[in-house]
């Protein structure tokens, strides 16, 4: 099974892609996730960004319970650094120089690493700067001669007092402005951070995958935990928890292709995971970016859904879940429908551009689809009809 890696606004997409290609990255985790993971199969985690303000944090326990069964685990950058330096101990793996200031107790707060951000189709766009940055950036100011130590300790103090979420190079300078600090350093610093500022959650980010590419090489041999893990009250009211919040996994092994297929169902969605997939790098198969940024932008679930349905109900049926071999499919039905749809209307050449470059694919689509449809109004099976809203065509 491929690695599961847990990323939100540390790194884009595309980079952790070129650097650890083939990995099933997810958004931010949160409490359950690592959990799901390691049910569903999973062998190798890397923690890089988290959630924790509107919703639970990753459990330490559940981290704990991943390496009891066996599973290697890696932390890094944000979330990930804080708890690997909290169960280094237990063996999860920490991984850059973030962490080992976590671990050596030279940072102590959580929101060091803490930023605000946007996500935006399937990016996690920064909106404020981590601490850990902004500390890294003025020990290189004050190292390149561009701020002097006053200047430097009044604008970190500065950006410390700000609230993560407004906490940024111009704020921490205007804080910095009003506490005394040198008018001539900081009109060099504004001037010189944007193009000298240090990024340390993305280098250790890039540091943790490079890693887990090197025990995907030379997997590490079973290990026993050093601990004994304890199935406690609070553990099993988590495990039901998120397993009520999970999806039920399929008998039926679904194809990558059949989840993709459903893409074409939605044009604006397609053309924005094709346009992200076009950005790999040459020679990177597409299917593994396509996978990768529908899970990021949150989309891959409900595409997952409806094409594992799809698919049961094509092979109850006796037809070919690949779309196959029916002469007398009225594709051409399909296709104008997608084209008047309100989701292509605005970006109609593209679509057309992308779906003539893609026909066979797109084509196979179409004709999956109109089979599903035959099922819907020939009512064979009222289960399976019941399928969520995503991609829905007329009629069903």
């Amino acid at each position: 099974m491929s690695p599961v890696v847990f990323l939100g606004p540390s790194l884009s997409l595309s980079e952790a892609c070129r650097c650890l290609a083939g990995a099933d990255y997810r958004p931010p985790v949160t409490q359950g996730d690592v959990y799901r993971a390691v049910r569903a199969g999973a062998r190798l985690l890397v923690l890089i960004d988290g959630e924790f303000d509107q919703v639970p944090a990753v459990w330490h326990k559940e981290i704990l319970w991943a390496l009891d069964q066996g599973c290697t685990v890696l932390g890094a950058a944000s979330m990930g650094a804080l708890r690997a330096a909290e169960l280094c101990a237990f063996g999860m793996i920490g991984v850059g120089a973030i962490f080992a200031a976590y671990r050596d107790r030279r940072l102590r707060d959580d929101d060091e690493v803490a930023v605000a951000y946007a996500r935006v189709g399937g990016r996690y766009l920064p909106l404020s700067e981590a601490m850990v940055n902004i500390r890294a950036t003025l020990r290189r100011a004050r190292r390149a001669g561009c701020i002097g130590p006053r200047t430097r300790r009044i604008v970190a103090s500065a950006a410390k007092s700000l609230f993560y979420p407004r906490r940024d190079y111009p704020a921490a300078l205007e804080l910095a402005a009003s506490c005394g600090a040198s008018a001539e350093e900081l009109t060099r610093f504004a001037a010189w951070w944007p193009r000298h500022k240090l990024d340390l959650k993305r280098r250790d980010a890039l540091a943790v995958l490079r890693q887990a590419r090197r025990l995907l090489a030379n997997p590490p041999g079973p290990s026993a935990p050093n601990f004994v893990f304890h199935r406690t009250t609070a553990w099993q009211h988590l495990m039901a928890t998120a397993e009520a919040e999970s999806p039920a996994e399929p008998a039926l092994e679904l194809r990558v292709q059949a989840v993709l297929d459903e893409l074409w169902l939605q044009p604006q969605l397609c053309l924005a995971a094709h346009r992200s997939a076009a950005a790999r790098p040459a020679g990177d198969p597409a299917q593994p970016h396509l996978l990768a940024w529908l899970r990021q932008a949150g989309a891959y679930t409900a595409l997952r859904d409806r094409a594992l349905h799809k698919q049961r109900g094509l092979l109850a049926q006796g037809w070919d879940d690949r779309g196959e071999g029916d002469e007398e499919l009225e594709a051409e039905a399909l296709l104008d429908w997608l084209l008047h749809h309100p989701d292509a209307a605005s970006e109609k050449p593209a679509f057309l551009a992308l779906a003539r470059a893609r026909w066979r694919e797109f084509l196979r689509a179409l004709i999956r689809e109109q089979l599903w449809q035959k099922i819907h109004l020939a009512g064979n099976d009222r289960q399976i009809a019941a399928t969520q809203d995503v991609g829905r065509m007329p009629g069903s």
